[in-house]
C-alpha cells in the first residue's frame, strides 16, 4: 500500500524527486517493483522504458504494468482503432485516463494497443537512418560502394515512409554492376481501424537489365485482430506494373 502511494505522489508530483535525480514517468508492477523513468514506448506487448540507473532500457510485459503514471507525451492507438496524442495515467477504477489536448476519457489497459514517444514539433516526429559503405578486395580489384537510407514521419491520422539503397560494384574483367531501389509509402488511419494505402516502389538492376520498373499500389484495409500482443490486417486494392529494360539480348 506504502508503495502505491509512493507512485501516486512521485507521478503527480515529480519536482519533489531531488534536482538531478527527477525523471518524467512511473511504473509498478504486479510484483510490488516501483520504476521511476522515461517510457519510450509500447509495441507488440512489450513496454520499453529507460532509466538513468541502467546502461540498457528495460523490455517489460505490458500485462506485468499494475499502475503507470507519464508525463511523456505518446502517440496511443486503441484496439478500436482510435488514436490519440497525449499522456495516461491510472485511476482509481483500475483502468488508465488518457489525457489528450485538455480532454480526459478512460479505457483498459488492455485495450490500449501501442504507443510512441513523441512532441508536438515536426522533428520529433520524424525518424531517418543513413548507412554508407565503401569496400575494396585487392586480390581481384573489386570495389564496392553503398547506400542504404530509411525515413518515417507519424502523425495522429497518418504515416509515410521513404527509402533510397543503392550498391555499385566494379571488377576486373567484368562489367560494372548497378542495383538501385526506392520507394514510397502513405497510410491514413480511419475509424473503427480501416485504413487506406497508397505505395509506389522503384527499381533498376544492371544485372538483370531492368533499366527501370515501377510499381505503384493503392488500396484499402482493415484490422480484423488488433491488440497489445497480435496485429492482423486484411488488404486490398489494384496494382500497376510497368517496366523497361536494356536494348541487350
Amino acid at each position: 500500500l506504502m508503495t502505491k502511494y509512493l507512485l501516486i505522489l512521485l507521478g503527480f508530483c515529480p519536482w519533489l524527486i531531488p534536482p538531478g535525480y527527477a525523471q518524467p514517468d512511473s511504473l509498478l508492477l504486479t510484483n510490488g517493483d516501483l520504476i521511476i523513468g522515461e517510457a519510450k514506448g509500447m509495441d507488440r506487448g512489450v513496454l520499453t522504458f529507460e532509466t538513468d540507473y541502467s546502461d540498457s532500457d528495460f523490455k517489460i510485459e505490458w500485462e506485468k504494468v499494475s499502475e503507470i503514471y507519464t508525463d511523456t507525451y505518446f502517440l496511443i492507438t486503441l484496439s478500436d482503432g482510435r488514436r490519440f496524442n497525449g499522456t495516461i495515467r491510472s485511476n482509481d477504477s483500475g483502468n488508465i485516463t488518457i489525457i489528450s489536448e485538455g480532454a480526459s476519457g478512460s479505457t483498459t489497459k488492455e485495450n490500449i494497443v501501442f504507443l510512441k514517444q513523441v512532441d508536438l514539433d515536426f522533428w520529433s516526429r520524424l525518424s531517418a537512418s543513413l548507412d554508407i559503405g565503401y569496400s575494396q578486395t585487392k586480390a581481384n580489384n573489386l570495389r564496392q560502394f553503398s547506400v542504404r537510407s530509411a525515413f518515417g514521419f507519424i502523425a495522429e491520422r497518418w504515416s509515410a515512409d521513404a527509402s533510397y539503397n543503392n550498391i555499385r560494384s566494379s571488377q576486373d574483367d567484368i562489367d560494372d554492376i548497378q542495383r538501385l531501389d526506392a520507394g514510397v509509402s502513405y497510410r491514413y488511419f480511419l475509424p473503427r481501424d480501416w485504413f487506406l494505402l497508397a505505395q509506389v516502389s522503384w527499381l533498376s538492376n544492371t544485372e538483370q537489365n531492368i533499366e527501370l520498373r515501377t510499381i505503384s499500389k493503392v488500396g484499402i484495409g482493415k484490422y480484423l485482430i488488433h491488440t497489445n500482443q497480435t496485429y492482423w490486417a486484411l488488404q486490398g486494392g489494384a496494382s500497376f506494373n510497368n517496366e523497361r529494360f536494356t536494348n541487350e539480348t
